[in-house]
């Protein structure tokens, strides 16, 4: 497992590069608050396992994983173990980015509001990720899907607000415990379809 993960990582350096500075670029660009960024690196995060499971398939290295006999649940456990690395990153990197945007525009910052925005960012990442690994090992491709990630993203910000979507959720303790505890459930469930997936996969 862990030669594995070192194998994501070391094999995904750019993309550990470019994805945190992603964040910090849009986020300051957007001007949406300081709880901006940690949603943003939700969807960025997932980005990158995405791309790793199309960058396997293509340069063939699944197809030569199997055939060395490496265990197919290791190589899924790989990927959500990097799921995890990157949504860590991410959410560092986030961090900065709100500290930035507090430096620039001299906003209120409340560690409350964004101690439940990164729980709720890491659950929604958690989910999308392993959703894009999945679709990535069912149907061999899921850079549309990342595609689409992103500009919902934009236009969910754009229809209502970043503000606006924390004060639904701070207002009730409930509410954000039950939309955690479902992204959760749904990232469980995928986890398991996408190891039925690869089991059953001719690489």
């Amino acid at each position: 497992m862990n030669r594995l993960l070192k194998k994501e990582i070391a094999s995904n350096t750019i993309m550990f590069v470019a994805l945190p500075l992603s964040i910090l670029i849009y986020s300051v660009i957007m001007q949406s608050g300081p709880y901006l960024p940690f949603m943003f690196a939700a969807f960025m995060g997932a980005a990158l396992p995405a791309s790793s499971v199309d960058m396997d398939d293509k340069s063939g290295w699944s197809r030569f994983a199997v055939s060395s006999g490496i265990p197919r649940k290791t190589m899924v456990d790989a990927k959500f173990m990097l799921t995890l690395v990157t949504m860590s990153v991410c959410q560092a990197v986030a961090f900065l980015g709100a500290m930035l945007i507090v430096l620039i525009t001299g906003c209120e910052f409340s560690i409350d509001d964004a101690l439940l925005t990164i729980v709720l960012s890491v659950c929604l990442g958690l989910m999308l990720s392993s959703a894009a690994l999945y679709i990535g090992y069912r149907f061999k491709g899921v850079a549309i899907f990342v595609v689409i990630l992103i500009l919902g993203f934009i236009v969910t910000v754009m229809l209502f607000g970043m503000q606006r979507i924390l004060g639904i959720f701070s207002d009730s303790i409930a509410a954000t415990a039950a939309v955690c505890v479902a992204f959760l459930a749904v990232t469980a469930l995928l986890y398991i379809l996408t190891l039925r997936t690869v089991r059953t996969r001719d690489f």
